[in-house]
């Protein structure tokens, strides 16, 4: 590669890689934090199906629970406000509104995942909403943080499994609690941070 190849490399994995994800589970351990009952079930399924401080690979597809915990604080709290703008190529219509061609349009879809026109209590944090069967029975579009289609996030698949198997070594040998439990504000930047971040004190976990 040349110079210019491999420091936009390392641009893409710092911003799309690390921040994202980061940023992700920041959020996700302050959603915990306001929900012990949640952070409760979570902890009871690492127990039952980790048997090292890691997960393999062969036992993430178990921690069903964890992985729905993390994909319903990404709906509240995706890792970026939309998609790339896209341009349009003619003179469209959608839901009355005329879109004149050349118009700059961008799918804000971190309203989207709170519609309540898709989501029932959208505020709520409800790790169920995405059991297998109430996904199904909701549009297609209506949960995309990753984007969609073909120019969905290339890096979905190992964003959620480093996520679910951080989430739950971390769970398995440490106590996460808030240090405070002030409102945390959105900070909307290239990704959308925690303003100050998130504060939190870590207890070791009886052996």
């Amino acid at each position: 590669m040349s110079d210019r190849q491999l420091l936009n490399e390392v641009i893409t994995l710092i911003n799309a890689g690390h921040e994202t994800t980061a940023t992700s589970l920041a959020w996700t351990w302050q959603l915990l934090g306001t929900h012990p009952e949640i952070m409760a079930n979570l902890t009871a399924e690492v127990d039952d199906v980790l048997t090292e401080d890691v997960a393999t690979y062969e036992q993430l597809s178990a921690l069903s629970y964890t992985r729905r915990v993390f994909d319903e604080s990404l709906r509240l709290c995706p890792p970026g406000m939309g998609l790339a703008p896209r341009a349009a190529l003619e003179d469209d219509e959608i839901g009355g509104y005329f879109i004149p061609k050349g118009s700059i349009l961008n799918i804000a879809f971190y309203f989207t995942l709170r519609h309540p026109d898709f989501w029932e209590n959208p505020e709520r944090f409800d790790p169920d909403r995405f059991l297998p069967e109430r996904v199904s029975a909701r549009p297609k579009y209506a949960y995309m943080p990753w984007g969609a289609g073909g120019h969905a996030c290339i890096g979905k698949s190992l964003a959620v499994m480093e996520s679910v198997m951080i989430l739950s070594a971390i769970s398995r040998r440490f106590q996460i609690n808030l240090a405070s439990h002030r409102p945390v504000e959105i900070d909307p930047r290239l990704t959308l941070r925690p303003k100050g971040g998130i504060e939190v004190t870590i207890k070791a976990r009886p052996e």
